[in-house]
């Protein structure tokens, strides 16, 4: 099984990332959780500071390349367990299309060999048994 969660800066991926965790480990599943590519980028050094248009879906490109990567090796490692498994992603590579133009990412998906129905078919039907957008938590929350 594989859950992907979506949403905004400050939406709660984290918090429920970390409940929906603790919830399926008590019921005797192992558990794999797939960091959020972006994060690990940027302190890894990626900056968007100064970067013409074609260098911003450059770096996009390579972060949902990255997105892709994680998802498919944390499967893996979950498809070598023994018993009842679930990977859950603090976000996906169909996250990118939030961070890009129409233009921008039409020419993301270009290049990665992909159209968006098969990103959505990979997220809904493919590999992922839910995407659960956060959106709804951060409006019922005391942030911004």
């Amino acid at each position: 099984m594989k859950i992907v969660l979506t949403g905004g800066p400050c939406a709660g991926k984290t918090t429920a990332l970390s409940q929906i965790k603790d919830r399926l480990e008590g019921l005797g599943c192992r558990v794999f959780l797939v960091p959020e590519a972006a994060t690990l980028m940027f302190k890894g050094g990626l900056s968007f500071d100064n970067v013409s248009r074609e260098g911003h879906a450059d770096r996009q490109l390579t972060l949902a390349k990255m997105a892709f990567d994680l998802e498919s090796r944390f499967e893996e490692l979950a498809a070598l367990h023994n018993g009842p498994s679930v990977v859950i992603c603090d976000r996906g590579a169909l996250d990118t299309k939030a961070f890009n133009d129409s233009e921008q990412w039409q020419s993301i998906l270009t290049r990665l060999g992909v159209t968006e129905g098969a990103l959505s078919d990979r997220v809904q039907a493919g590999s992922a048994s839910a995407d659960v957008d956060l959106e709804v938590a951060r409006k019922g929350s005391n942030r911004p």
